[in-house]
């Protein structure tokens, strides 16, 4: 744009093009149109993901389209705007949860649900075993199961605990979660009950855990008939007695390097297998 400007009557006389000129144009820069921002919100509500329809954009449009440059984080940037994320119902988590429970759609495996009653989270539960999980108790829960709890998977102060299966060939499978503010006996006999509601059947061997006895507590609270053993996590106990050892004078052993054979001399034979 060139500006040219009269000092004595103060008039000023702008020229200028809305042509492309000085270097070749980038079309992966460009904004969207509006036909091209409706042909993406389209793919997204037909329910394709976002690798899809960078596949569908690209064998349609030429490179002389700007659909042709679109990036994941372009896709991902829209959805957000326009609220078209997979699986959520509101922008709000706890509507778009809660529109989802009352869905009960048969594929999410939603088994319980219990709101909070504050905004920290206090008493919210929520479990989940799929379709596909609950085969594969059936199948495989009756050599054993193991379970564990996990943080900081969410955004919000809420604990993840699964329960494990091995498999056909001996690879632990996720067989339920439970998604809770805390991890005691209670919240986890929840996730315990409703299995027991969908598979009353459910009778494994072995219970493993790590040395927190909120997992076996629950499990014999819910199933006080069971038979079923207490083994301790292989990995939890190296952890714990490395963990003491720092402490203990006595035990003239350098940490760092500490492996499975010394800790069998300080403490005794472990059982390694629960199967």
């Amino acid at each position: 744009m060139q500006i040219e400007s009269n000092v004595e009557d103060g008039e000023f006389r702008c020229i200028g093009t809305f042509q492309h000129h000085g270097h070749q144009a980038n079309l992966a820069i460009q904004r969207l149109r509006d036909d091209e921002l409706s042909e993406i919100k389209q793919l997204m509500t037909d329910g394709f993901t976002n690798r899809q329809i960078i596949e569908k954009l690209n064998s349609k449009h030429t490179p002389d389209d700007r659909l042709r440059y679109m990036l994941p984080d372009d896709l991902r940037n829209i959805r957000n705007k326009e609220n078209i994320n997979p699986g959520q119902f509101h922008r709000e988590d706890l509507i778009s949860l809660e529109t989802r429970v009352a869905e009960k759609r048969y594929d999410d495996g939603i088994r319980h649900y219990q709101p909070p009653i504050n905004e920290t989270g206090e008493n919210f539960q929520l479990v989940i075993v799929t379709p596909s999980q609950l085969d594969s108790l059936k199948k495989y829960s009756h050599r054993g199961v193991t379970l564990d709890d996990t943080f900081h998977v969410t955004r919000y102060n809420l604990k993840l605990t699964t329960i494990l299966v091995c498999n056909g060939l001996d690879r632990g499978v996720p067989a339920g979660f439970l998604l809770s503010n805390s991890t005691t006996t209670e919240d986890v006999a929840i996730l315990f009950e409703s299995i027991k509601k969908i598979y009353p059947e459910f009778r494994p061997r072995s219970v493993m855990s790590d040395e927190a006895a909120v997992f076996f507590n629950a499990f014999q609270r819910v199933f006080p008939e069971s038979t079923a053993k207490k083994y301790l996590c292989r990995w939890h106990i190296f952890r714990t007695w490395k963990k003491y050892a720092k402490n203990e004078a006595k035990l003239n052993v350098r940490v760092k390097k500490i492996d499975s054979s010394e800790i069998y001399k300080l403490r005794g034979k472990v059982s390694t297998s629960f199967l």
